[in-house]
Formats: structure tokens, sequence, C-alpha cells
């Protein structure tokens, strides 16, 4: 099968205590078997934002979600999946100008 057809989501937030999900975020591309492979990350609203931002409410994990979305935009994630689409878009067009310059 062509590895570019299939999806790598490592699973954030499954089953997982805080620090894997953690080393897992650090590791960034390396967890992908095949690097023509699609990386997932489905990050927004996890319930590790309450151990590390204090957020136990779901709707107040804004914070935490873009700041995850940034980082995985930089280590080179493929796909993230949103909650809060029109947020992340404008966090997308803005890290698309700095990159543009």
């Amino acid at each position: 099968m062509d590895p570019s057809v299939v999806i790598a989501d490592p699973g954030i937030g499954f089953g997982k205590m805080l620090e894997h999900n953690l080393a897992l975020l650090s590791a960034g591309r390396s967890v992908v078997p095949d690097e023509r492979m699609p990386l997932l990350w489905g990050v927004s609203r996890k319930s590790m934002f309450h151990r590390l931002i204090g957020r136990e409410d779901t709707s107040d994990r804004l914070a935490g979600s873009l700041g995850i979305a940034a980082k995985a935009i930089d280590l080179g994630v493929d796909i993230i999946r949103v909650h809060d689409v029109a947020e992340h878009s404008d966090l997308f067009s803005a890290i698309s100008a700095l990159e543009a310059d």
C-alpha cells in the first residue's frame, strides 16, 4: 500500500498520561514509520490542558489548543484536527504570513 494514502495518528489523549502525550508531541514526525505518510494531530480541547493550563472546562482550552497547533506546524505535522475552526484558521493565516517574509 502506498504510505502517502495512510494517515499516521499517534492517538494523543487516548488512554495516555500527560507525560506520554508530551513525549508524543515533542517527538513530532519521528513517530511516523514512513516519511511519505502524513501525520495527524488531534489535540484540540484535550483533557491534558486541564493539567497544563488549569482549564477544566473544555470551552476554556482554546489557548492551549492554539499553542499546540502552532507547535504542530513548526514540527511539520500535516493535518491538525480542531474544534474552533475560525480561531485556528486565523492562527494558520498569521503563521503563513510570517513565513512568507
